[in-house]
């Protein structure tokens, strides 16, 4: 198969938008898949606001492609040269959208297409709408969050699926699951004020290592506002991250926007596949939602502790006390990572919506995770 894969990774830097560049590469791995990265973003920008202009005042007609070609001028424009039999675009949101518009129509060249958007959100309604034409040209789409689904095959009038958040597992699985963790527990990205405090005293106490964040973007005045920052480099964060995570015995994992406590978003956060797939003891909320009992079916996949918990250090006292516990959890975290939640696992989804047949190197990569997660990482009581 001749394989086709688009990314945003040049100008789209936030750290939270490296999984998704994980799975990129993940993909494009077992694809042995052509990138195509942008470049000249803040040019491309203009010319989108041009294209909402036209789409939303003007009232243009014809086809999203033959539209955008018209307004970007030669120099930005990158058309495909030959044909492909799958074109996969990944994005982080649905603004992102107006990228495609660089490959003017593209679709004559591909055979098989489909998009995947990590996350929509009904505030992004109706502010987004003229971005949906660019989706009509694609066979399947897939987004990694579920509560857009609907609103967005009913606008686009194309098939679309929830295709969950994964990660490289191969990266994520750590080594020894006997040996205690060097650090005790791990409290990544947003985050309780009261937890963290109770950590801080505890880990202080006992003298022990409780790994968090200290730095943030500058000039944030409000206490809500999101922080964030950038990488410049986002395979080097992920591997920075793994191997925190699969160095922590515990790990602080809360649904997608837990500290906007007026926003009701039960969404499965990218710290849960994270979590499970090195290892830890994963401690927090966790969205209520049929797709997250679907996808973490296992006995204590995660330990439910509030949001605000100002006794976690009794709750971390009371696991410590159970070794044998702790150890059948890490080790049934990672097995099932690893049979399930996997970045080609995802890709296999792909391919069986487009019908596709999956690639040799998708399907080694399925059995190593599978040798992997039976030989290694079973519990102890079912072991041989």
């Amino acid at each position: 198969m001749n394989n086709l894969m688009f990314t945003v990774r040049d100008f789209a830097t936030l750290v939270g938008y490296s999984y998704l560049y994980e799975f990129e590469d993940a993909c494009a791995d077992v694809l042995d898949a052509k990138l195509v990265k942008l470049s000249h973003y803040d040019e491309l920008n203009r010319y989108r606001r041009l294209y909402k202009y036209a789409s939303r005042v003007m009232k243009l007609g014809g086809r999203t492609g033959s539209l955008a070609d018209s307004l970007v001028k030669s120099s930005l424009r990158q058309p495909l040269n030959e044909s492909y039999d799958f074109f996969f675009a990944t994005l982080n949101n649905v603004f992102e959208l107006f990228t495609l518009m660089v490959l003017g129509d593209w679709r004559k060249k591909c055979d098989k297409a489909a998009c995947y958007i990590t996350e929509v959100r009904v505030n992004d309604f109706p502010e987004c709408e003229y971005l949906l034409d660019f989706l009509r040209d694609f066979d399947h789409i897939f987004l990694g969050t579920r509560q857009c689904v609907d609103e967005v095959a009913s606008l686009t009038g194309r098939p679309c699926s929830y295709l969950p958040i994964s990660a490289d597992t191969l990266r994520f699985r750590p080594f020894n699951l006997q040996s205690r963790p060097a650090i005790d527990c791990a409290n990544l990205g947003r985050r309780s004020a009261i937890t963290h405090q109770a950590l801080m005293d505890y880990t202080q106490s006992q003298n022990l290592f409780y790994y968090y964040d200290t730095a943030s973007i500058s000039n944030v005045v409000n206490a809500k506002q999101q922080q964030t920052f950038v990488v410049k480099d986002p395979a080097e964060h992920r591997m920075l991250l793994a191997n925190i995570l699969k160095n922590s015995c515990y790990f602080i994992a809360n649904r997608s926007r837990a500290n906007e406590t007026e926003v009701a978003y039960s969404e499965i956060s990218s710290r849960f596949f994270e979590g499970a797939a090195a290892g830890t003891v994963m401690l927090g909320i966790a969205p209520d939602t049929e797709e997250f009992h679907q996808n973490f079916d296992w006995q204590d996949a995660i330990i439910p502790i509030p949001f605000d918990c100002p006794n976690i250090a009794d709750i971390i006292q009371s696991l410590n006390s159970q070794p044998e516990r702790l150890e059948i959890i890490r080790r049934q975290n990672v097995s099932q990572a690893m049979l399930r939640h996997d970045s080609v696992h995802r890709l296999q989804k792909v391919f069986e919506t487009l019908n596709l047949a999956p690639t040799p190197k998708m399907l080694q990569r399925v059995d190593t995770l599978k040798e992997i997660a039976h030989s290694i990482y079973q519990p102890q009581a079912e072991q041989v």
